[in-house]
């Protein structure tokens, strides 16, 4: 923080030395923003601001007020970044894990003992099916403590697909997202995996040259999430943005979603969330569980809601408030528009959850919801009710091992997924009938 004020505060007189020094080094990073064709001229300021302290031809004077400036600087809007490698995105995407679980439990649910899904296939957890190494969950799988569905879902999150896709996005065409961003896009890559970004296209029913077209498409976005994953398998922490451009190079998109597409275009807050409102159907017909996934997605994205509103909302909360919202006559989304104003309704809702009474024609408020702050682990709780996001914080929520309150006793999380001893279930994403764009 003392870095940016300083950098903040530099003499107006000093500014010629500052780019006359800054012009010196704009070559070094001019060459790595054609390498990787996205360093922005912001970008490439801000890093040489906050470089120039460091490596001086200038002493900065301290500003008139610096209480004021830290103050500021301490209010600016938290982002995650994407570095230069997937183990320096998750340096900082690590620190809101607990909120993308917490968000998801209230839209999968967060079962400790396995159930069979509405297709039919044992899940357990956030919606998990196999464990690490490959075995299936199934009638007999063992309870878990909240402690192993937390680990479960941690890692699937950021050492399965979920972050690696985000890494590989945010490499290619934005390099940095607001924390409500993050939490809500990498919901929306959670519920469908990257298609949900790049839709398959149509390979029968269409002319043959649109036909030859669109497979030649579809095989270029296989290849190169095949190749990511093969990649991230192998180097994890180390797969780095260079692999990711070479790799978007090789396989190009060619079929974008309006989601990417926004991001693509440099779209953000309501602009880019209102693209969400373009993924609401399962199959060929709308789905209701979809639309209030939607559009809390949507207002983490835009910033109506924050992470700890969702952090408040308890299990099953979505569906409870649109069905709350539409006694009062309102739509979460209509005509493909989110209807953000009633973010302030939920931000209510979910400090007294309540619910229209047919009978007496009065709303009376809802007893038999869990929170989500009930069911994780002691430590991950704590967060989820203060709301705190520090992303420059060291590593926490790491792994459950002997010791902790809620770990299993007897058993070992170990880092890298590769096993959980005899422990609990650790999965791979639902798949289901998502991955079309509405536009499409």
């Amino acid at each position: 923080m003392k870095s940016v004020a300083k950098t903040i505060s530099l003499k107006q007189t000093d500014m010629a030395q500052f780019f006359a020094w800054a012009s010196r080094r704009m070559n070094d990073i001019g060459d790595r923003a054609v390498r990787r064709g996205r360093l922005t001229l912001m970008m490439g300021l801000y890093m040489l601001g906050m470089n120039y302290t460091a490596h001086n031809d200038i002493a900065p004077r301290a500003p008139a007020d610096e209480t004021a400036i830290e103050v500021a600087v301490a209010h600016a809007v938290p982002k995650i970044t994407v570095g230069d490698t997937y183990g320096q995105f998750l340096s900082t995407a690590h620190q809101v894990t607990p909120y993308l679980v917490g968000f998801l439990a209230t839209t999968e649910g967060f079962e400790l003992s396995p159930y069979q899904d509405s297709r039919g296939f044992w899940t357990i957890g956030i919606g998990n099916r196999t464990t690490p190494w490959g075995g299936a969950v199934g009638a007999h799988t063992g309870r878990l403590t909240p402690a192993q569905a937390y680990e479960t879902a941690r890692w699937h999150l950021e050492e399965k697909e979920t972050y690696m896709v985000m890494y590989a996005v945010m490499c290619e065409y934005c390099p940095d997202l607001t924390v409500g961003e993050f939490l809500g896009l990498a919901s929306f890559v959670y519920n469908g995996g990257p298609h949900m970004l790049e839709p398959v296209l149509p390979e029968r029913g269409v002319p043959a040259d649109v036909a030859a077209a669109n497979r030649a498409a579809n095989n270029a976005c296989s290849s190169r999430w095949w190749a990511l994953r093969q990649t991230f398998r192998t180097q994890r922490d180390a797969l780095d943005a260079d692999t990711v451009h070479e790799l978007f190079a090789k396989y190009p998109v060619q079929s974008f979603g309006s989601v990417l597409t926004a991001l693509r275009n440099g779209l953000r807050g309501r602009e880019l969330a209102n693209n969400l409102a373009n993924y609401l159907r399962a199959g060929k017909s709308e789905s209701a569980g979809l639309v209030w996934r939607r559009w809390l997605e949507a207002c983490l994205v835009s910033g109506d809601i924050k992470p700890a509103d969702i952090a408040k909302c308890p299990m099953g909360g979505g569906w409870a408030f649109m069905k709350y919202a539409q006694a009062r006559g309102q739509k979460l989304i209509a005509d493909k528009k989110i209807n953000f104003d009633l973010a302030p309704m939920f931000i209510e809702w979910v400090q007294r959850p309540m619910a229209y009474d047919a009978r007496s024609g009065e709303f009376v408020a809802l007893g038999n919801l869990q929170s989500v702050e009930s069911v994780m682990p002691t430590d991950v709780a704590e967060v989820l009710r203060s709301g705190e996001i520090n992303l420059t914080r060291s590593p926490q929520f790491e792994y459950y091992a002997d010791g902790k309150a809620d770990a299993p006793k007897k058993k070992q999380f170990k880092k890298g997924g590769e096993q959980i001893a005899q422990a609990g279930i650790t999965t791979q994403t639902p798949r289901v009938d998502l991955s079309h764009d509405d536009r499409i």
